[in-house]
C-alpha cells in the first residue's frame, strides 16, 4: 500500500513536471522542477475532491482523478512536451547550491517534524492540533451533503480520539469572532458558539482549577502518555503548567461575551447570541441598555427587555440558529415568525421596558461523523455518553466495557431538571469489541457485528463539557 501511494504521488508530480515544461518552455530546471512539483500538488489536491462530490471520498474518485491525471500526461507527451533537452545555464551549480540543501532541509523537517508514527500508522503534525482533521471534516461534509458552510461539529477534528489543543480552539474562535464582523460572516456564528460551548467550555478542570491543553472527543481515559505528536506526556491531563494553553483559554471567553452583540451598519444593535448579557449603549440620542435572560445555551427561551432614559427609533436585529427551525419572536402581543439560519429585523419606537420573547426550538439532531458515526447536538450544545469511570493513582479511565453504539432507531427524549439543566435518554447498546489501542480510544467501528440488540438499554446523554471521560462520536446500530 505504501508503494502505491508513492506511485499514485509520482504520477502526479511526473504531470505537473510536464505542465510546468510546457506552460515555461525554456526554463531551467532550477525553475521547472519547483514550478512542476506545484502544479503536481496541485492536482492532487482537486483533482479527488472534485470526483468526490459525485462519487463521495471512495476508491472510484481515487482511481479516477489518477486516470485523468494519466490523460493529461498522455496528451502533453503526445503534443511533443518533453522533459531532456534542458537549456544550460552558466549560474546552474550556483542555483542547484541553493536549491539542493533547502529541498534536504524541507524533507528532514517532513520527517522529524511532520510525519509521525503513531500507533503503527503515519500522521501529520497538525492532525495533533486538530486542523487538518477539522479542514479534512469540512471538505468530506461538502462532498458529501452539498453543504456549505458545513455543519460538522467542531469538536476534536473527525478523528474522535486524535486531539484538538486549547490553543488551536481559541484561534479559531477568534477569527470566527472576526468573521461575524464581516459581510456574511454571521453564519460562522453557530460554528462558534459550537466551539466555545463544548470543546472550550470542556478545556477547564471541572473544579476550575486547571486545564487540559490537548484533549480528545472520545476520551477514555486521563493519563501521562505519549498520545499526541510533538506534545509531552501531560497534555491530556487538566493543569496550571501550560502557560500557553491557560492564557488563550483565559482570554477566549471575554472575547466570547463581547461579540454576542454588535452595532449594525444601520445605527442599530445585533444579536449574534443569546449568553445571558446587558449591552449599554448611545443610539438616537438616547442612552440604551438592553438585558438578556434565559437558559441558553440549555434552552430555547430568551427574554430581551429594552431600557431606554427617553423614547428612541432603532432597529434590533436577531440572529436564528440554523438548527433553530419554527422559530418566532414575541413583541407587543404579535408573534413574528422567524426563518432559521437568518435574521429577524424589529425598527421601531423603543420606549424604557419593551420587551422580546425569541422562542429557538431545539429538537436533537444526530450529525454525521467519522466512520458514519454521529455526534448528538441539541441547540449548540453536544451530548456525550459518560460512562462510568474507574480511578487509580492518578488515573482515571472508563470502566470496562465502556463502547457502546446508539440504537438509531429509538427516539432520543429530553429530560429538563428544575435547576434548568438538560440532559438526553437514548437507548444504547454495548459493543465489546471496541475499546481501547494504546491510552487512547481507539476509532468508532464501522462493522457491529459483536452488537446485541437484546442487551440494549437506557443511557444518560450529559453535556458534552460536563464529562472528562466521554464518547461524543458513537457508532449507530
Amino acid at each position: 500500500m505504501m508503494l502505491l501511494s508513492f506511485a499514485y504521488l509520482l504520477l502526479f508530480l511526473a504531470v505537473g513536471l510536464l505542465l510546468a515544461r510546457r506552460a515555461v518552455p525554456d526554463a531551467e530546471g532550477a525553475v521547472l522542477f519547483p514550478l512542476g512539483c506545484g502544479f503536481g500538488v496541485s492536482l492532487l489536491a482537486v483533482l479527488p475532491a472534485v470526483f468526490s462530490l459525485a462519487l463521495g471520498f471512495a476508491l472510484p474518485a481515487v482511481l479516477l482523478a489518477a486516470a485523468v491525471a494519466g490523460a493529461i500526461g498522455a496528451f502533453l507527451l503526445r503534443s511533443g512536451t518533453r522533459l531532456r533537452g534542458l537549456p544550460k545555464d552558466s549560474d546552474r551549480g550556483a542555483v542547484w547550491a541553493c536549491v539542493l540543501p533547502v529541498a534536504a532541509l524541507t524533507l528532514a523537517l517532513l520527517y522529524t517534524h511532520v510525519l509521525h508514527l503513531v500507533d503503527g500508522a503515519y500522521h501529520t503534525g497538525q492532525s495533533c492540533y486538530g486542523d487538518m482533521p477539522m479542514h479534512l471534516g469540512f471538505i468530506k461534509y461538502i462532498a458529501q451533503s452539498g453543504e456549505f458552510l458545513p455543519r460538522y461539529p467542531l469538536l476534536g477534528g473527525t478523528h474522535p480520539s486524535r486531539g484538538v489543543s486549547a490553543v488551536s480552539a481559541c484561534e479559531l474562535a477568534a477569527s470566527l469572532e472576526t468573521l461575524l464582523a464581516c459581510p456574511g460572516g454571521e453564519f460562522g456564528a453557530d460554528q462558534l458558539e459550537t466551539l466555545m460551548y463544548n470543546t472550550v467550555d470542556a478545556a477547564f478542570a471541572p473544579d476550575g482549577r486547571g486545564v487540559q491543553p490537548m484533549q480528545q472527543a472520545n476520551q477514555a481515559m486521563l493519563s501521562r502518555a505519549a498520545r499526541f505528536p510533538l506534545s509531552g506526556d501531560d497534555a491530556g491531563l487538566f493543569g496550571l503548567e501550560d502557560g500557553d494553553a491557560l492564557c488563550a483559554l483565559l482570554g477566549a471567553w471575554p472575547r466570547f461575551v463581547q461579540s454576542q452583540w454588535m452595532v449594525s451598519r444601520d445605527d442599530g444593535l445585533c444579536a449574534m447570541g443569546y449568553a445571558p448579557c446587558s449591552v449599554r449603549y448611545r443610539l438616537s440620542d438616547a442612552s440604551v441598555r438592553v438585558d438578556v435572560s434565559g437558559e441558553y445555551p440549555a434552552g430555547g427561551s430568551v427574554r430581551i427587555t429594552v431600557h431606554t432614559d427617553k423614547k428612541a427609533a432603532f432597529p434590533i436585529h436577531l440572529r436564528i440558529p440554523e438548527w433553530a427551525n419554527g422559530a418566532t419572536v414575541a413583541a407587543d402581543g404579535d408573534i413574528l415568525p422567524a426563518q432559521a439560519g437568518g435574521f429577524v429585523t424589529l425598527n421601531r419606537d423603543w420606549q424604557d421596558g419593551d420587551e422580546l420573547l425569541l422562542t429557538l426550538p431545539m429538537a436533537v439532531r444526530k450529525l454525521p461523523a467519522f466512520h458514519q458515526a454521529v455526534s448528538v447536538a441539541r441547540g449548540p450544545i453536544r451530548f456525550v455518553y459518560a460512562p462510568k469511570t474507574v480511578a487509580h493513582d492518578d488515573v482515571l479511565s472508563a470502566g470496562m466495557d465502556f463502547a457502546v453504539a446508539l440504537v438509531g432507531a429509538e427516539e432520543i427524549r429530553v429530560i429538563e431538571r428544575m435547576d434548568g439543566s438538560v440532559t438526553l435518554s437514548a437507548r444504547v447498546t454495548p459493543l465489546p469489541r471496541w475499546g481501547m489501542r494504546a491510552a487512547s480510544c481507539d476509532q468508532p467501528p464501522i462493522v457491529l457485528s459483536d452488537a446485541n440488540i437484546a442487551l440494549a438499554f437506557d443511557a444518560e446523554l450529559v453535556p458534552y463539557a460536563e464529562a472528562a471521560i466521554r464518547l461524543a462520536v458513537l457508532p449507530v446500530l
